[in-house]
């Protein structure tokens, strides 16, 4: 009865917000590093205040590369059974800029016996705008006529279900409404994810960890990443991720007490259509987790 529930929620969900239009994400790989980006849901399992700061460089060597920083924060309240949080990001590529702001809830609830469920809903805005200055066209009537700056509503909502073992299923959802179309040709993103974990005790001190993620948005395709890791008492983590078109990235994480997170990441792709100099990213990410007092 609860799965059913469960099913419908994700099924409903998915519904409410199937027919937007938009591209993919820059770099679905930072998912490793920091799920709350992706879906704050997983915000409703571990207590303290959760600050986190990430900075991704892709195609690193190639002049204006899309170049983001991010900062997230969240909190639960053991109590309520409720968390609140948002995520501060800047991307710069280009000519473009763009700057997002969002705030979420999440509300969870015991399913079962040791199974929980977190269900989250939250929105901001998107900023995106282009700096014109770059091409040192003064002067030119074309470029005096562009609009430089435009703001659009964002949402977000997602589900998490963690099992006993620490293992989950999760849904997301994050965009900007049906199909629109930005003033500079583009549609906006809004996109689809569907993630799960999976460990396997290994020894005493380590175990094998399974990580996938599917994702998509409308008139795009599916896409996926595949992440084994070795885990040591959540004190490190080490792994490799596969991502569709033949990207290979290896990922570190380095836990202090499991208050202070060390994360990072290099993603090289494999195919031949890009050069290995153009097409590798880097991504660093430092989180800390304050425990509030008795």
């Amino acid at each position: 009865m609860f799965m059913k529930k469960i099913c419908f929620v994700c099924w409903l969900m998915t519904m409410l917000s199937w027919r937007v239009a938009a591209q993919q994400e820059l770099s679905p790989n930072a998912f490793l590093l920091e799920p709350y980006r992706y879906n704050s849901a997983c915000s409703g399992f571990e207590t303290g205040l959760h600050l986190s700061l990430a900075y991704t460089n892709l195609w690193m060597g190639v002049d204006n590369a899309p170049q983001e920083i991010s900062l997230a924060m969240h909190q639960l309240v053991t109590e309520k059974n409720f968390s609140v949080g948002g995520v501060l990001s800047c991307e710069r590529s280009g000519l473009t800029k763009r700057m997002e702001c969002e705030i979420a809830g999440t509300y969870r609830f015991l399913v079962v016996d040791d199974v929980w469920l977190s269900l989250n809903v939250g929105g901001g805005v998107r900023c995106l705008g282009k700096d014109f200055s770059l091409l040192r066209q003064d002067g030119d009537p074309y470029f005096e006529r562009q609009s430089d700056r435009e703001v659009v509503p964002r949402f977000r909502m997602g589900a998490w279900l963690r099992l006993a073992d620490k293992s989950y299923m999760t849904f997301s959802v994050k965009g900007v409404g049906l199909g629109h179309m930005n003033q500079f040709g583009h549609k906006q993103s809004t996109h689809f994810y569907w993630s799960a974990e999976k460990s396997f005790p290994w020894r005493t001190r380590y175990r094998w960890v399974l990580s996938g993620m599917v994702y998509t948005a409308i008139h795009s395709p599916f896409a996926f990443l595949m992440a084994p890791s070795l885990r040591s008492d959540d004190r490190w983590e080490l792994g490799i991720s596969y991502q569709t078109g033949g990207n290979l990235t290896p990922f570190a994480k380095f836990s202090l007490k499991n208050h202070f997170l060390l994360a990072c990441s290099y993603t090289t792709c494999l195919g031949r259509s890009l050069g290995v100099g153009a097409s590798s990213s880097f991504a660093v990410m430092l989180a800390v987790r304050v425990e509030g007092r008795d």
